[in-house]
């Protein structure tokens, strides 16, 4: 077997999708411009000419000690980072900083060029590469478009501090604009998890005390968990948000009733009651949302899923209807739970009310979800469909241009376009989810199915009528019998070790303040 054989046939096994499109192109890339030349140690090296001038990808001296320091500069990665490398070239680096750091340290090698990766797949034996659970090989030209999601299943909050992104010798100074274009990518899945942290601390106080109050309401609720599969999956989901566009379709809404799962997010609630439609479900996860988003009677007739953290003004408010707990970022409500025989999950939504009802539709096991009024965009004087005066101020501020639903261009908000592409990595991520974007107006979310609403009803106009709202009301509740007790007994437990440390703390404080007394 050949070099190029034994590395092929790691491809197939490893990454199938890499090995069809090197299939694809090994008859039509040249890669006359790659050449082997020797270093001193007879070690072989790929040569490059670019415009009659030969670059060589390592030391011609000994490549193996440059290999060696290069890999050495990052002994201090701490365990759990993920580094993004532009370049792989012949593997000889690649292969010496993965073997250097820790096993639970990850790796992206994005190769900027087709040609040099089809040479050193001839040339040179990369196989224990392509077979690392550690490391992920990309070719530009392929795949580009989840570059942002490769790099985003790996950097979170625990280790985001400590990853890196570098280029290999000679890649920055001949790849410069790909070079560029990785780093932003890069960077803006590093900005990402540095605005989730912001945000997590900007809401932290009221989000503490929203989850300790919203406690009360627990023995008359469900948890996401006993709704897991339990609607009928041969349809989509429908995900209603509040943008402009939705009153291009909202009529269609009641067509869909009984055939589709009908989300709606607390800023669409007012709009829709307006135009008599009742969602099966609503959503509330912000700790600071208006309670006046509530205050119609018809709205408080609707099903409520909630994040722990959300106001508890609403939840009180909406405290005699059904009520879901959807998602909860404490250990402490997971425990709970755990009362009760279920899990309370935390849902890694994007931010936003409409992102946490994505990913609550794919907890609930939808492959399809339909997005309506998603518009992530401005209209020329509105914010929201319908007259809601909700973020007016979003139309004086700064604004940014990007593609519309139709290809033309829109204006959006920081905010909303990070929302946007967060449904595009997320879109790229889960290939086994078909987004369809029905919403007919705002921005494009690359990746998404563009089809109206009006044929995504009459696609499944002879599905079998489903009570969503009558199954969700019926549910019995999470907590019944035994479990409530023993709920209530955490609970008084709960508040006697609060005391235990707060005397604790006290005392500490009497220790401190005299240890400082006798220091002066």
């Amino acid at each position: 077997m050949t070099i190029y054989e034994k590395n092929l046939s790691a491809l197939e096994k490893y990454d199938s999708n890499l090995y069809e499109y090197i299939k694809t192109q090994e008859q039509e890339t040249d890669c006359s411009m790659c050449s082997i030349v020797m270093s001193k140690i007879d070690k072989s090296l790929i040569c490059m000419m670019i415009d009659g001038k030969e670059y060589i990808f390592g030391s011609r001296y000994n490549p193996d000690v440059e290999a060696q320091r290069f890999a050495k500069q990052y002994e201090s990665v701490t365990n759990g980072a993920h580094m993004t490398f532009l370049g792989l070239g012949s593997g000889l680096i690649a292969r010496e900083i993965v073997s250097y750091l820790k096993d639970e340290i990850h790796f992206l090698f994005y190769e900027p060029s087709i040609e040099i990766f089809l040479f050193t797949l001839n040339n040179f034996d990369i196989t224990d590469l392509i077979e690392n659970e550690r490391v992920r090989i990309m070719v530009k030209g392929y795949d580009d478009d989840n570059v942002d999601a490769e790099i985003g299943a790996h950097i979170t909050v625990s280790n985001y501090q400590f990853s890196t992104y570098d280029a290999l010798p000679q890649y920055r100074k001949l790849f410069e604009m790909d070079f560029d274009k990785l780093k932003a990518h890069y960077c803006y899945i590093i900005e990402t998890v540095k605005t989730n942290i912001i945000t997590g601390q900007h809401f932290a106080h009221a989000t503490v005390k929203n989850e300790i109050a919203n406690f009360k309401e627990i023995f008359h609720c469900n948890c996401l968990e006993d709704f897991e599969e339990c609607f009928p999956l041969d349809r989509p989901a429908v995900l209603v948000a509040a943008g402009p566009s939705l009153e291009k379709n909202v009529h269609l809404l009641k067509e869909a009733k009984g055939k589709f799962l009908i989300i709606g997010v607390d800023s669409a609630l007012r709009y829709l009651v307006e135009q008599e439609i009742m969602p099966d479900v609503a959503l509330v996860a912000d700790p600071l949302k208006p309670v006046r988003l509530f205050e119609n009677e018809k709205i408080r007739q609707i099903p409520l899923a909630f994040y722990t953290g959300a106001n508890n003004e609403i939840i009180k408010l909406m405290k005699h209807q059904k009520l879901i707990v959807a998602s909860a970022d404490s250990a402490y409500s997971n425990r709970l739970f755990e009362i009760a025989g279920k899990h309370m999950y935390t849902l890694n939504g994007g931010g936003s009310v409409a992102t946490y009802a994505f990913v609550l539709l794919m907890a609930w096991g939808y492959k399809k979800i339909v997005l309506l009024g998603q518009d992530l965009a401005l209209a020329a004087d509105k914010v929201h469909a319908g007259n809601d005066d909700l973020d007016l101020h979003k139309l004086n501020d700064d604004k940014i241009e990007i593609e519309g639903y139709y290809g033309d261009k829109v204006y959006t908000s920081p905010d909303y376009d990070y929302y946007r592409r967060w449904y595009e990595m997320a879109i790229r991520r889960l290939d086994d989810i078909e987004v369809i974007n029905s919403t007919e107006g705002g921005a494009k979310i690359k990746g998404a199915t563009q089809k109206s609403f009006r044929e995504v009803i009459d696609e499944y106009r002879d599905v079998e009528p489903f009570d969503f709202e009558g199954y969700i009301k019926k549910e019995p509740y999470t907590f019944e019998g035994e479990s409530i007790h023993k709920v209530k007994a955490m609970f008084e437990q709960s508040v006697r070790n609060c005391d235990n440390l707060k005397r604790e703390l006290n005392a500490a404080k009497s220790v401190a303040e005299r240890g400082a007394l006798l220091i002066n």
